[in-house]
């Protein structure tokens, strides 16, 4: 017996089989194309030290070839104040921050984050702060600014606040001995201040005094050496994420890449990886008493080093931090050094 082959007549539904494919098939198409094509989405956290649009210009080609690098698309954001940082990172709205070494350290206090890579600049992954006053100015030492005024720039950095604050300190300087105290935001601001004559003296990284040193500003002190800026990661993003985003900041340098590096900052010429422990110096000038925020709450586990309670915090750090920072690249657990209160 020959099997005759049904025919569908034409206008008629579709076998159940066919039909069933028919309708499926867009959507298994649109699933598969959205796996093909989806991205990681990375939400990077930007420092607020000048306006949005400014930022955005300075990081739009960096952020151009890390998205080339990682193959993850970046979204940008610039809270527009501190308790905002702290906040997205308590959310888990942050996956990369570009953060100054303050800040760092009272974020990784509270919360799982881990640096990634600091700034080069010329070379150097550290910098100094410097107090400046005018060329024409009577003050030649510290102790000379007692009954002037003084005005601040980037008070929540460690070159324009912290450091500062250590040094006068260190020379004797009470609250009260200021005739005036300003914390102007911007050490742009704090230098044209200076050199208008509406503040006697400033504090502000040596970096950012170059151009006014040769424009009626001159210096009288310069502290020992603290660190750059640096990019840091929450503990959540995926190890190998982490190492895409630390190999792609490695890979810049001025010879390739100096059109994404020119825009961050004439000076920079690179990235160098770090670990938490190149950190110790601003945590325990955070620690010593030197900051007038809340204190830095001790390290919950790793080894504290005791050292001795004779010299100021600047001295100390001058004398052990090399010695700690080489200690720590050697052991297995961090090292937190801490100044005892008394030598019993």
């Amino acid at each position: 017996m020959i099997r005759q082959h049904r025919q569908h007549p034409p206008g008629k539904d579709s076998p159940p089989g066919r039909s069933r494919f028919s309708r499926l098939f867009p959507v298994m198409l649109l699933c598969l194309t959205g796996l093909m094509t989806a991205r990681d989405t990375l939400q990077v956290l930007l420092l607020p030290i000048e306006s949005p649009r400014t930022l955005y210009g300075r990081f739009l080609p960096l952020k151009r070839y890390l998205e080339h690098s990682t193959g993850a698309a970046l979204k940008l954001s610039i809270p527009r104040s501190m308790e905002e940082i702290s906040r997205k990172f308590e959310q888990g709205q942050v996956d990369v921050a570009f953060l100054c070494p303050v800040l760092y350290c009272r974020l990784r206090a509270r919360f799982p984050v881990e640096p990634l890579v600091t700034l080069r600049r010329e070379g150097e992954t550290t910098t100094t702060s410097v107090v400046v006053v005018r060329e024409d100015s009577p003050m030649q030492v510290l102790a000379d600014l007692k009954e002037h005024t003084f005005a601040y720039g980037k008070y929540q950095c460690a070159a324009s606040g912290l450091v500062p604050r250590v040094m006068l300190q260190s020379a004797g300087f009470l609250p009260g001995d200021f005739l005036e105290v300003a914390r102007l935001g911007s050490d742009e601001s704090a230098l044209y201040a200076v050199l208008a004559r509406l503040y006697d003296a400033t504090a502000v990284s040596r970096r950012a005094a170059r151009a006014y040193l040769s424009r009626g500003l001159r210096m009288i002190r310069e502290s020992f050496p603290i660190p750059n800026n640096l990019i840091a990661v929450h503990a959540h993003l995926a190890p190998e994420m982490r190492l895409r985003l630390r190999q792609a900041f490695l890979e810049l340098d001025t010879l390739r890449h100096r059109d994404i590096l020119k825009p961050l900052g004439e000076s920079i010429d690179g990235f160098v990886a770090v670990q938490d422990s190149d950190y110790h110096t601003v945590r325990l000038l955070l620690r010593s008493g030197a900051s007038d925020e809340e204190a830095l709450p001790e390290a919950a586990s790793g080894l504290r080093v005791g050292l001795p309670p004779f010299f100021t915090p600047a001295a100390l750090l001058r004398q052990f931090d090399p010695l700690l920072r080489r200690w720590s690249r050697r052991m297995t657990m961090p090292l937190f050094p801490i100044i005892a209160e008394s030598p019993e």
